[in-house]
């Protein structure tokens, strides 16, 4: 073997357990350093050697620790090589892209899920896995120990350390809080015991507060609450009429000292053009009216850059946004009623319309698609304008430029919005 050409590999692979992964010499030669197992540049294991160094003759076999899978782009593929890279690959690059290989390594790794939280009818929360870094199981969730139904995930994102972060959404019903409150498991395929737990406590009445016994202190309530509205009422009137008499006063009193310093007689005469320029604008402060309530305006526009767009969507590009296979928007306005909600579509991957499932919470919306310049406008209408939180839409193409050889781009991308016009119901008044 000389340095003029590729160096063959010196092993191959020979069988695979938990964390271990076996390679059989096939070219005789001398490993100077411990042979490495690399993913995505990051180190995922290694074979000692017991001298430092070692020769090898054909059958020989050689045992590589693996103690992790770092968080790698789609298409990569676990690499052997020495620290260094000298002398190239020593054994075939091995394919992890349908997961088993990584499954049948480490199993599951050892996910953790971090910072469950709830926010605007959303239970939002992170799958950390600093082990199995290729670990994306479909995932699931148990309300109240009611049947799993499905739990919306984005594909997992690489920290700096290799550790994998995947975030994920559950849409939660109001009818599933109950005298009980409200329980919900986390589940992964593949992972007997749930991820997490996340509970809703319920409001502890003391024994003696019967819902009659309630009715009848929401009844006190509402009686002294009406009794301390109208004795405001009374004060305030008593204070404003106190003020204009003061305030009347007051002017009769510096109008005749002004009058008196007139004509001789005692004549009172009419305030000249110097106390009307003086009074006017006390006038105007006093009859000044009460400014209008604000109004809301009838629609929110939502651009690319918008914090609305939470789970599912990638980071935003100049004029548009991209999203996976799915994505929420949260509503602006989550207590007004909507009556539609307007997309901007300027791109679908693999497709020249979108192929699209909208739901509105936890109910689904019937939407319909209208070309227009520079793409196609989606208008999801429900049945009647309905108060939501989130807005959800399911895009039925998607797919991976990298995997499909399209290009260098890894992410999984459906749809390209530029934006997202929630239209509300009424005259946009507010209180």
């Amino acid at each position: 073997m000389t340095d003029a050409g590729p160096r063959p590999p010196a092993f191959e692979h020979a069988g695979l357990e938990t964390g271990l992964l076996r390679l059989r010499c096939v070219t005789p030669g001398r490993l100077e350093a411990p042979l490495v197992a690399w993913l995505g540049g990051m180190e995922a294991g290694r074979a000692e050697l017991p001298e430092g160094s070692a020769g090898f003759q054909p059958g020989d076999p050689l045992t590589l620790r693996i103690g992790r899978l770092p968080c790698a782009a789609p298409g990569e593929m676990l690499r052997f090589a020495q620290p260094g890279g000298g002398g190239g690959d020593l054994a075939p690059p091995l394919a992890l892209a349908d997961g088993r290989v990584a499954w049948a390594l480490l199993g599951p790794g050892e996910p953790v899920v971090e910072a469950l939280e709830a926010h605007q009818g959303v239970l939002h929360g992170r799958l950390v896995n600093a082990v199995n870094g290729l670990f994306a199981p479909p995932f699931s969730a148990r309300v109240n120990g009611a049947l799993p139904r499905a739990v919306v995930a984005e594909t997992p994102r690489p920290r700096p350390d290799g550790a994998s972060v995947i975030r994920f959404a559950l849409s939660l019903r109001p009818e599933e809080i109950g005298e009980a409150g409200l329980s919900v498991e986390i589940r992964a395929e593949g992972v007997e015991a749930p991820l997490a737990r996340w509970a809703l406590a319920p409001v502890v009445l003391q024994e003696a507060e019967t819902l009659a016994g309630l009715a009848a202190r929401l009844r006190r309530l509402e009686q002294a609450s009406t009794l301390r509205a109208a004795r405001l009422r009374l004060d305030l009137d008593h204070g404003f009429a106190t003020r204009d008499a003061r305030f009347e006063a007051f002017v009769e009193h510096v109008v005749g000292l002004i009058a008196g310093a007139g004509p001789a007689g005692g004549r009172i005469a009419a305030p000249d053009d110097r106390i009307e320029a003086l009074l006017t604008p006390l006038r105007a402060l006093l009859d000044e009216a009460t400014p209008p309530p604000a109004t809301l305006p009838a629609e929110r526009r939502l651009g690319p850059g918008d914090g609305a767009f939470t789970l599912g969507w990638h980071p935003p590009e100049e004029a548009f946004r991209w999203m996976g296979p799915s994505g929420m928007v949260e509503n602006p306005d989550p207590w007004r009623p909507v009556r539609a909600v307007r997309l901007r579509v300027a791109q679908v991957y693999g497709s020249d319309r979108p192929r699209l499932l909208a739901s509105l919470d936890a109910r689904h919306a019937p939407l319909r698609l209208e070309p227009v310049e520079g793409g196609t406008e989606v208008l999801i209408e429900p049945e009647e304008a309905l108060a939501f939180d989130v807005l959800r839409l399911d895009s039925l193409t998607h797919g991976s430029p990298a995997r499909e050889g399209r290009g260098d781009d890894t992410r999984e991308l459906s749809l390209a919005v530029t934006e997202v016009v929630f239209l509300y119901a009424g005259d946009g008044g507010g209180t």
